[in-house]
Parts: structure tokens; C-alpha cells; sequence
């Protein structure tokens, strides 16, 4: 089972959001393993006490129709087995049922008009396709699902975290605020409804409206499959081995008895657990859940006891920022590279949103060693920074080497930093891009150490009941966090528990 990432939730001008298809795909493309644009096809309880929200959807839905064939062209010809995998599909509202994307196994479906959830569940059975819903948190009849009709056989997965904020549990500092349906309702969360003996698994997704997939801290999926193709991808979600992180892209590895995770495994005297973390940055905890509730926490005392001397090391780059008040955009070329160090894993935590609709944000490999980053930084955009991180081996005085190029209020700028893996340990490093009190920076993070990145432990439950469900949480030091999806005992449904 290899680890792939990917978003499958997410929004351009075809519909009514904004940025081109083309560039939704590229930056897809350049920076996940599959992607699926999920424009808004219908709503069919569209409210009539409010006429600016109905014509400014019906108006996004007939963009739609127009350009149905172009979006299908555009997944059959992006798709690259081995590669890049894409997904055709499109978005369904409800006041009453909640909203749920559909996704299809082949990339030359329609779109219906289905008046109820009844309806499109029936249609989704009929093309062997998925709905799954999202934001489900809200209030039901405020666009949150409505549970008693879920149907885990055609949902096998739920949405738990997007921009909208986190619709797992109740209590986090990711709170549903950024739109209009009044927040989180405690019994409508994904935990609530998981402790009510309902069966699904976890993903995550941007929901962004900007045409930017894979926005740091929106959300993103992660798939465990044997290959990377559009039949193994799809096994995945059915089965359920997916995972949901707020944004870094955490490495899990969860396993009871002979399950992984989404899995339900035979019932037998004891639960034995493993599990394998490698965060993005300082693991602040590692929670075991058992039926919903708090079983095992692991925090620093812990991992200081795998702690051992090494050379490998995890390192940040942060670039952006400028004055608080700039509307513009900053450019950036930046070329790191180690001549006596190895560089591995460089992961990016690029961030789009209202600050341009046409920049990209790429990464590349440009040789052993040596990356590039093409990128574009905005006060406007959800964060104001992008950053990558990377695994570094070598030793202390392995050179860390950056050249910076860029456009800064119209004019160029050039800046050169080299700094060794001595000058980082308890320290940060910084360039500014101009002379200037308010000048854009980069950044690059003092030294993490395996065994605060880095953490794997085995234990034993032997009070167990068929029935039973396990899942995993990491939350890190900068507040990004991930859901394994859980892993059940035996082959019925948990009775509801209160």
C-alpha cells in the first residue's frame, strides 16, 4: 500500500466560482496524486426568501450545462496512469438532505437533476458511482446532512474537514465560521454520528472557490492503494482506506489485528494496535479512540523515548508575509539545494485563494538534490505564506543553499542564503526580499528532530466487543491535525450509544 494524496472536492469559474480549468488541473497535476473539479450542478430546495443567493447559483449552474462536455474532455485527456489521476464528478445542494459531490468510475458520465436524496442515491446505484457528503456538521435543514438518510453503501466516506472548518467534533479551534449556516451542531458531527453506530471513513478536501486545489490548511485526502490508477483509487474510497488531514500531509500507518484502516476485522479477546506517524512538523499528540472516546494519549514524554542521535532531520522553508495592508502580489523563484547533504520528501504547503486567480504555485525537481519552487505569495490569499518541508540527512555542517529571485512591487529583487545544520539547531534563519521595514521574508525553521516528527508504538486492548471501533488523531505543534478512519471489530453495526 503506497500513500497518495489528493483533493476531490473543489471549485472554479465553471459553476460560480473563480479560475480557470486549465489552471485547476496544472496545479493539481503538479502537486497531487488525484483530483476531482466537483462543480455545482443543482439545488433543488434553492430558498426563496432569498433571491440574490437563487439567481447567483442558478446563473453558476448554467455555466455548467454550457461546459459539461469541456470538463469532460478535460478529465478524460489530464488523466495519466501511474501518474495523475483524475475523477469526474459534480456537486448536489439540499437544504433539507445536505450537500453531497458524486463521483464516477468512468470519465464519460451526465449530470441529473435529481429532486430529492432519494433520487440521487438511485441514480448514483444505477452509474455505480458514489455521493459523499460534506460540511455535515451544520444544522439539518441549513445544508447539513441529514443522517437518517445516510446510506453507507453509496457514502462510504464523509468530507470532515474543508474550508468550511471542522465537521468531526464539536470542541476544536477550527470552528464552521466562514460562511453563513451558523456553525457546528453537535449532533449532527461526524463523531456524534459515528458513536450512533453509523459506518464510514474519513476525508478531507479544500471546498475551495478560488480554483486551487490542495490550499494548505483546507484539507486533503490521503489514500492507501496498491497503484495509482483510476479503478485503484475508486477500491480505496469503497473500502474506505482513506484518511483526512487539515492540511500537512501527515504520514499514517494504523493497524489492528489484521485490519488497516477502515477495515471491520473479525472480533476476537483482544485488539492488538500498531501505528507509524511521520508529521510535518512537532507531534503534539498521538490519540487512540475507542468507540469515540479518549483510550491512549501519547504526548512528549513519550516520544522523547524513542529519542536516539541521528543525522536525519526535518526541516521548514516559510516564504511571504508583506505589510499587513498590501493588496499585491509577490513572485518568488527559489532553488534550494545541499551539495553535501541529501534532500528527500520535499513537500509543499502552497496556498491560493483570493490574491490571484491565475498565478501558480509549482514545485520541481530539478536534479538530485537540487528543487525549485515557482510561486506566488498574497495578503489576500487564505494564508499569506507558502512553505515546503523536507527530510534533510547529513551532518552539522551540511549546507543548506537558497537562491531567491522575485517581483516585489514592480521591481526585482535577488537574495542568496546559505545556512549550515549547526547555525539551525534551536534557531531560525531569515532574508528579507528588499530593504524595507514591511518587505516580504523567507524563512527557514530551526532543526526538528526524528523523534519529535517521528513516533511508532504497539498496544493492547483485551476489553473488547464486537461491535468496537478504533481510530487514530494527530495534532501537531502549529495546530494541523489528521483522522485515521476508524477500524471496526466484527461485522455488525455498534449499537447506538449515548
Amino acid at each position: 500500500m503506497q500513500i497518495y494524496w489528493g483533493d476531490i472536492h473543489n471549485h472554479n469559474e465553471i459553476g460560480y466560482g473563480k479560475g480557470s480549468l486549465e489552471r485547476s488541473f496544472d496545479i493539481a497535476e503538479n502537486s497531487l496524486d488525484f483530483y476531482a473539479f466537483t462543480p455545482h450542478t443543482w439545488w433543488p430546495d434553492l430558498p426563496d426568501n432569498d433571491e440574490a443567493v437563487k439567481q447567483h447559483h442558478l446563473n453558476g449552474f448554467k455555466k455548467v450545462r454550457k461546459n459539461w462536455e469541456l470538463i469532460k474532455q478535460t478529465v478524460q485527456e489530464r488523466y495519466s496512469e501511474g501518474k495523475f489521476v483524475t475523477l469526474l464528478a459534480w456537486e448536489w445542494h439540499s437544504l433539507a438532505w445536505g450537500d453531497y459531490c458524486i463521483y464516477f468510475p468512468v470519465d464519460n458520465d451526465e449530470f441529473y437533476y435529481a429532486a430529492n436524496l432519494d433520487e440521487l442515491k438511485a441514480y448514483a446505484r444505477e452509474h455505480k458511482a458514489f455521493i459523499l457528503p460534506h460540511h455535515v456538521a451544520y444544522r439539518k435543514g441549513w445544508r447539513g446532512v441529514d443522517w437518517n438518510g445516510f446510506d453507507e453503501t453509496s457514502s462510504p466516506v464523509v468530507e470532515i474537514f474543508s474550508e468550511h472548518g471542522n465537521s468531526f467534533e464539536s470542541d476544536t479551534h477550527c470552528g464552521m465560521y466562514s460562511h453563513s449556516m451558523g456553525g457546528v451542531d453537535t449532533t449532527q458531527t461526524a463523531l456524534h454520528n459515528l458513536k450512533q453506530g453509523r459506518h464510514f471513513g474519513f476525508i478531507a478536501c479544500t471546498d475551495d472557490h478560488y480554483g486551487y486545489p490542495g490550499g494548505s490548511g483546507h484539507g486533503i485526502t490521503a489514500i492507501l492503494a496498491g497503484k495509482l490508477d483510476r479503478k485503484s483509487i475508486f477500491n480505496a474510497i469503497k473500502q474506505r482506506h482513506t484518511y483526512a488531514t487539515t492540511g500537512d500531509r501527515i504520514k499514517l500507518d494504523f493497524k489492528l489485528n489484521e485490519g488497516i484502516m477502515g477495515d471491520t476485522v473479525t472480533a476476537s479477546e483482544s485488539a492488538a494496535m500498531s501505528f507509524a506517524v511521520e508529521a510535518k512538523d512537532r507531534i503534539k499528540t498521538v490519540e487512540i479512540y475507542k468507540n469515540g472516546e479518549l483510550f491512549k494519549l501519547y504526548s512528549s514524554l513519550d516520544f522523547m523515548s524513542q529519542h536516539k542521535t541521528g543525522t536525519t532531520h526535518l526541516v521548514k522553508l516559510e516564504w511571504g508575509w508583506d505589510m499587513i495592508a498590501s493588496k499585491g502580489i509577490t513572485k518568488w523563484q527559489i532553488e534550494l539545494r545541499s551539495s553535501n547533504g541529501i534532500l528527500d520528501e520535499v513537500t509543499p504547503a502552497f496556498c491560493g485563494g483570493s490574491g490571484s486567480v491565475t498565478e501558480l504555485n509549482l514545485i520541481h525537481k530539478l536534479a538530485d538534490n537540487i528543487y525549485g519552487f515557482d510561486t506566488f505569495t498574497s495578503r489576500k490569499n487564505a494564508k499569506p505564506v507558502n512553505a515546503v518541508s523536507f527530510i534533510f540527512d547529513g551532518a552539522l555542517d551540511c549546507k543548506i543553499e537558497l537562491a531567491i529571485n522575485g517581483i516585489y512591487e514592480g521591481a526585482e529583487f535577488s537574495k542568496q542564503l546559505k545556512v549550515t545544520k549547526a547555525e539551525l539547531i534551536g534557531k531560525d534563519s531569515y532574508v528579507a526580499a528588499v530593504d524595507k521595514f514591511s518587505s516580504p521574508k523567507l524563512k527557514v525553521h530551526a532543526l526538528i528532530e526524528e523523534h519529535e516528527y517521528c513516533f511508532s508504538e504497539s498496544l493492547i486492548d483485551d476489553k473488547v466487543e464486537s461491535g468496537d471501533f478504533y481510530f487514530l488523531k494527530v495534532i501537531q505543534h502549529n495546530g494541523q491535525m489528521a483522522w485515521s478512519s476508524p477500524i471496526w471489530l466484527g461485522g455488525g453495526k455498534l449499537e447506538a450509544r449515548s
